[in-house]
This record gives structure tokens, sequence and C-alpha cells, in this order.
């Protein structure tokens, strides 16, 4: 499941996440325009489902978000 992807908002892309095996994880690194005000979400749509990867945080002007995940708690499908 390595990779980068486009991170979409309201059907436009507003940044990158990359996704990349590290051993019985996968770590996630995204980086995206502020978009709105208050908390966003990261989310991700598989063909088998979908997985919450976490709370986007401020870095510099934008959002941000760096965490491992356990492999088994992504789906198995391509994003």
């Amino acid at each position: 499941m390595d990779g980068t992807w486009n991170v979409y908002f309201e059907n436009r892309a507003v940044g990158t996440c990359t996704l990349r095996r590290e051993g019985l994880y996968i770590r996630i690194v995204c980086s995206c325009d502020r978009v709105v005000n208050g908390i966003c979400r990261l989310m991700m749509q598989c063909s088998d489902g979908s997985a919450d990867l976490g709370i986007l945080i401020p870095v510099g002007n934008g959002l941000g978000l760096d965490r491992k995940l356990s492999s088994k708690a992504l789906p198995k499908g391509e994003p």
C-alpha cells in the first residue's frame, strides 16, 4: 500500500498523503491546506472499506498528520 495520494475536501484537491510500510505498521504523512477553522479528520476510502487516519493538526500555514497505524487497521484495497 505504499504510495502518495491526493487529499480532497469538498471535491477539491487540497494536499497529499503518503503511506509507507514500516515493518508491521504503516506510516502516514499528510500535508494540506487549511480548509476549515475547526477540527478536520482525515479519512481513507478504499474499495474494501474506509479507515479513520486521524485528526489533522496545524503545521505552519496548513494542516498535517504524521503517525503510524497497524497495517491490520487499514482496509486491504487501494485508496
